[in-house]
C-alpha cells in the first residue's frame, strides 16, 4: 500500500491520544493505525486494538464504512499463537472461516498439530499433524485427509548424513500412493533419486561441478538436462537431449543466458516457441532491458522472420501503466517501416493502487492483400468497463479486456469475445469462487488454509471434482483425486525431479515427463512407456511471455489476408491439475486462466494480484506482482523474491561444513557461559568462571571433529589445533560476556517490563 500523505500512525507516548490512537504508553512506538493519505479512505482502515507484553498484536481491525474485518489472536503465557479468529461484518458474499488453532509439543516446544474448529461450538473441524525425531527433524506428516508421509534420515557417517533417506506416502486406508529414495555422494548432493508408483518406478541421476553446481540430470525416459554456468554461478545454459532408437543421443530443447552484472537475465536463446505455422518449435531470441528502478521495461522477442517489442511503463508509484506491443517483418524491431501490428494498452490507478477500468487498447494493424496492397486500420478499444471491488479492496469482476482469455485478441486489436470474470472469497482474502463463461470453480480450503478442493461445474456439463492432498507444510500437492461426473476417480500423483521442480506424473496409468524452461514454465509432457525411452519431441511446445501470459505464433493476419489473433498450441497434460506457466513450481492454472498464486489469485494480463498483499511492503505496491518478472517472483502471494536467492542458498550449501562449525562454537559459547554462571554463582572470583569456562569448552573439540567425520572430511593438524584454540577462547569470553553484557542487560529488561501493564 502506497501513502500519498500518510503513514502509519503510532501509539503516543506520554499524551493523551486521540479517538484513534488511544493513550498507551506500554505500546509506545507501536503501529496503531495504517491508512492512505485521502481525507476519505478508499481501502479499509487497518488499526491493532490490543498488543501482547510482546509486542505482538492481540487484536487487529480493518474498516470500511460499515464493513469490519476483525483478527482475533491468543497466545499462551510463552507468547506463542494458540488461536486466531477471523470474522467479517457488514460485507455480504464474503464466505466465513473456521478458527484455526495450534497446539505445541510440552517436550520440544515444536508445533505437532494444528487444524480449524467451529467458531461457534469450538469443535474441531480438521487438523494436519507432525511428528519429529530427536533432532527435531520431521518423520511423519499428516494432512487433513489422513494421508501420511513418513521420512527417514542418512545415518551419521553415511553419505549425506543427516540428509532424506526416504520418504513414503500412505493415504487414509494405509495403501502405498508413493515412495522415493536417495542416494549420495560424499559431499552430500543427491546422485540418485528413485520414485516408485504403483508398478512404475521412475528414476532421476545427477553430477556436480567442483562447486555443486548440478550440471547434468538424467531424467526418466532416457531424457538428459545439462546445465551450464558462468564462474560466478550464474546459469548460462540448459538442454535436454532424448535417446534415439540407435541409443544416440539427440538434441530437443535448449536455452542460452546471457547475465549482466547484477545478475539479471539480459538475453535468451532458444528453440523452445511456437513456429509461425503454430507447430512444432522454433527458434527464438529474448533481449531484456530494465529501468533504474530494476523494472523490465523492455522485451524484444524474434522469432524467425517476426520480432515483437514489448515495453512498459510505470508510475511513481510502481503501477504498470502501459505496455505497447509492436510487432516488425524481419528480425529487427527497429525497422518501423516493416511495422504489421503496433498496440498500445494504458490501466488507470486510483489512489490505493487499484485498477480503475480495463485497458483502453489503441491499435494500428497493417494488412497486405494477394496482391501487395497494404491497408492499415485504426481501432481503439476498452478503457470503460470498470472494475468491481468489494469493501475489503478485493476484485469481485474483472472486466473481459483483463482477463487472461482476451489477451491473444487484444495482442493484434482483435475484438474481445471473452466475459468477464466474476471472484468471490473467503473472509481471510483465499479465493473461494471464479466464474467466466458459464463455468463456475470453487475451492474448499484444508486444515492448512491451502486449497484442499475444487468442484468445476458448468450447465449441461459432468462436474468435476479435485481432492488434493499434502505430503508436507507447502502448498505442493503429492497428489490429486479426480471425478468427473459418476467416473470412478482418477489419481494424479506428481513427483520432483532432483533438483527440486516438478518432473512428473502419473494419471491412471499415465506416466508424462514434464519439461520446464529455465523460468520454470511447464512448457512440454512427455509420455513416459513401461519400457524403453520415450519418443523423441514431436508436438508442438507451450510459449509464455514474461508475465505469464501464452505466447501466439506472433502471426496477425491469415492466409486469406484476413485480421487473426495468432495460433497458440494446446496446454500441457499435467494431470488433474493444470501447470503452465511457472508450473516447476507448481504454480497450477485457474479455468479462467488466472493464476494460483499461493495466497492470492494472479492475473498475467495486467501483472497484478486480485487482493491486497497480506505482508506489506512485499512488492511495489499492495497489488502488484514483481516488475521484474524475469528474474523476480512471489510464488506464494506474500512476498517477491529475486533469483539472487539461488545463490545464496548455493553458497549455504557449498560452505555448510564451516557454517556447521561456527554454530557449534556459538551454542557452546553460550552454554559455557549459562553453566559457568550455575557453577560459580557462590563464588566471589572470576577466576573460578574463566576457569570452569575453559573446562566446559574444552569438550566442544570432539564436537568439532565429528562433524568433520560427517562430512567426510579428514581433519588437518593445523584445523586441529584451530579447534583447540577456539575452545580456550570460547572458555574465557562465555563467562566475560554473560557476566558483563547479558546479565546487566537481562536484568534492566526485567526491571523496564515490570512497570509496563499489558492489558
Amino acid at each position: 500500500m502506497t501513502f500519498p500523505v500518510a503513514g502509519p500512525r503510532r501509539y503516543p507516548a506520554r499524551v493523551a491520544g486521540s479517538a484513534g490512537c488511544p493513550a498507551h504508553p506500554e505500546w509506545a512506538g507501536l503501529v496503531c493505525q495504517t491508512t492512505t493519505g485521502e481525507t476519505t479512505a478508499s481501502v479499509p482502515v487497518d488499526a491493532t486494538t490490543a498488543y501482547t507484553l510482546w509486542g505482538d498484536a492481540k487484536t487487529q481491525t480493518e474498516t470500511k464504512g460499515s464493513t469490519v474485518r476483525t483478527t482475533t489472536t491468543t497466545f499462551d503465557p510463552a507468547g506463542r499463537p494458540t488461536l486466531v479468529h477471523t470474522a467479517v461484518a457488514g460485507l455480504s458474499g464474503s464466505t466465513p472461516v473456521d478458527d484455526t488453532f495450534t497446539h505445541y509439543s510440552s517436550t520440544t516446544g515444536a508445533v505437532d498439530y494444528s487444524g480449524t474448529q467451529n467458531p461457534s461450538t469450538h469443535a474441531e473441524t480438521g487438523r494436519v499433524s507432525t511428528g519429529y525425531d530427536a533432532w527435531g527433524r520431521t518423520i511423519a506428516y499428516t494432512d487433513g485427509n489422513g494421508v501420511v508421509t513418513s521420512t527417514t534420515y542418512a545415518a551419521p557417517g553415511a553419505n549425506g548424513a543427516g540428509s532424506v533417506s526416504s520418504e513414503s506416502t500412505k493415504n487414509a486406508a494405509q495403501a502405498v500412493v508413493s515412495s522415493t529414495a536417495y542416494t549420495y555422494d560424499s559431499s552430500g548432493n543427491t546422485t540418485k533419486q528413485g520414485t516408485t508408483i504403483g508398478s512404475r518406478s521412475f528414476t532421476y541421476g545427477a553430477t556436480y561441478d567442483t562447486v555443486g553446481d548440478m550440471v547434468t540430470q538424467t531424467l526418466p525416459g532416457g531424457v538428459t538436462q545439462t546445465n551450464a554456468y558462468s564462474r560466478d554461478g550464474q546459469p548460462t545454459g540448459m538442454e535436454y537431449d532424448g535417446t534415439a532408437a540407435d541409443g544416440s543421443s539427440v538434441a530437443m530443447l535448449a536455452w542460452t543466458m546471457v547475465s549482466d552484472a547484477q545478475g539479471r537475465t539480459t538475453q535468451v536463446d532458444t528453440n523452445a516457441a511456437v513456429g509461425t505455422d503454430g507447430t512444432q518449435t522454433a527458434e527464438r531470441t529474448l533481449r531484456y532491458g530494465y529501468d533504474n528502478a530494476g523494472r523490465l521495461t523492455d522485451v524484444t522477442d524474434t522469432r524467425g522472420d517476426v520480432c515483437q517489442d514489448r515495453a512498459y511503463g510505470f508510475d511513481s508509484d510502481g503501477n504498470r501503466t502501459a505496455q505497447t506491443t509492436t510487432t516488425v517483418t524481419g528480425e529487427d524491431c527497429t525497422v518501423t517501416a516493416n511495422t504489421t501490428a503496433a498496440v498500445t494498452k494504458t490501466w488507470t490507478y486510483d489512489s490505493a493502487d487499484r485498477i480503475t477500468k480495463d485497458a483502453a487498447v489503441h491499435a494500428v494493424v497493417t494488412t497486405t492483400d494477394d496482391g501487395g496492397n497494404a491497408t492499415t486500420a485504426t481501432t481503439d478499444t476498452g478503457g470503460a468497463t470498470a472494475y468491481t471491488y468489494d469493501a475489503l479492496g478485493r476484485v469481485t469482476t474483472l472486466p473481459a479486456g483483463d482477463t487472461p482469455a482476451a489477451q491473444s485478441a487484444e495482442a493484434t486489436g482483435q475484438p474481445v469475445a471473452a466475459g468477464d470474470v466474476s471472484i468471490g472469497y473467503y473472509d481471510t482474502d483465499a479465493a473461494r469462487t471464479t466464474s467466466a463463461g458459464g463455468t463456475t470453480t470453487t475451492y474448499g480450503l484444508d486444515p492448512a488454509g491451502r486449497r484442499g478442493t475444487s468442484t468445476v461445474t458448468k450447465s449441461g456439463a459432468d462436474t468435476v471434482s479435485t481432492v488434493m492432498d499434502f505430503g508436507d507444510d507447502s502448498d505442493n500437492p503429492s497428489y490429486a483425486t479426480q471425478t468427473v461426473g459418476t467416473n470412478a476417480p482418477i489419481v494424479s500423483v506428481y513427483g520432483s525431479s532432483i533438483g527440486g521442480d516438478l518432473g512428473f506424473n502419473t494419471t491412471g496409468d499415465t506416466a508424462t515427463l514434464d519439461l520446464a524452461d529455465p523460468h520454470g514454465d511447464t512448457i512440454t509432457t512427455m509420455t513416459i512407456p513401461t519400457a524403453g525411452n520415450l519418443a523423441l519431441l514431436a508436438s508442438p511446445i507451450q510459449a509464455f511471455d514474461e508475465y505469464g501470459n501464452t505466447c501466439t505464433d506472433l502471426t496477425t493476419t491469415g492466409d486469406d489476408g484476413n485480421l487473426t489473433d495468432g495460433s497458440t498450441t494446446t496446454s500441457s497434460a499435467t494431470g488433474a491439475i493444470h501447470y503452465g506457466a511457472l508450473g516447476a513450481k507448481q504454480r497450477a492454472t485457474d479455468t479462467t486462466g488466472l493464476t494460483l498464486m499461493g495466497a492470492r489469485l494472479y492475473n498475467p494480463t495486467t501483472g497484478q494480484f486480485t487482493s491486497t498483499d497480506p505482508v506489506a511492503g512485499g512488492n511495489s505496491t499492495a497489488y502488484a506482482y514483481p516488475q521484474d518478472p524475469i528474474n523476480s517472483f512471489d510464488l506464494n502471494g506474500q512476498w517477491g523474491w529475486r533469483k539472487a536467492w539461488h545463490r545464496t542458498t548455493h553458497w549455504v550449501s557449498k560452505h555448510r561444513r564451516g557454517l556447521t562449525h561456527f554454530g557449534l562454537s556459538l551454542a557452546w559459547g553460550i552454554g559455557t557461559g549459562l553453566a559457568v554462571g550455575a557453577l560459580c554463582a557462590g563464588t566471589a572470583g572470576f577466576g573460578c568462571a574463566v576457569g570452569a569456562g575453559v573446562a566446559i569448552s574444552m569438550w566442544q573439540v570432539p564436537g568439532h571433529l565429528a562433524i568433520d567425520r560427517a562430512y567426510h572430511h579428514k581433519t588437518s593438524g593445523r584445523e586441529a589445533i584451530g579447534y583447540l584454540r577456539g575452545s580456550i577462547q570460547n572458555g574465557i569470553k562465555g563467562p566475560y560476556q554473560s557476566h558483563y553484557v547479558t546479565k546487566p542487560l537481562w536484568h534492566r529488561t526485567k526491571s523496564y517490563a515490570s512497570r509496563l501493564k499489558f492489558w
